[in-house]
């Protein structure tokens, strides 16, 4: 069993993707604010166009390399080996972020049929 101590262990790695997750969280979504006003201003409203802007995608990448961190990180916290813990966070960040992709796909297809008014928060409760 392994035991970090302080200058040893990886907790540089877990602020640096905690770091990663949260600026690039705040780039997302004030990016996101000012290029969805413009969308939905057009006619068009394509959610392809909107997804494939760099400025929309690439803070998003930054988010999934942050939670990828941070969860291999922890997993060496918790003695995990370095090798083994990023072969389990990479394969759950990638899903992750893949089906919130997708996700985000739909959402943005729904608002191009029915506007905002399309998303009905209230069938949440």
């Amino acid at each position: 069993m392994m035991f970090f101590y302080a200058p040893q262990g990886p907790f540089v790695l877990l602020a640096i993707g905690i770091f990663m997750g949260l600026t690039s969280g705040l780039a997302f979504a004030a990016t996101f604010r000012r290029l969805a006003a413009a969308w939905l201003r057009t006619e068009a409203r394509d959610p392809a166009a909107l997804r494939s802007l760099p400025e929309v995608w690439l803070p998003f990448i930054g988010m999934a390399s942050g939670a990828c961190a941070f969860l291999g990180a922890s997993l060496q916290v918790f003695s995990f080996t370095p090798k083994w813990a990023f072969l389990c966070s990479v394969p759950v960040t990638v899903g992750g972020t893949l089906a919130v992709w997708w996700q985000f796909g739909i959402v943005l297809r729904q608002i191009q049929r029915g506007g905002v008014a399309a998303i009905d928060l209230s069938s949440l409760e």
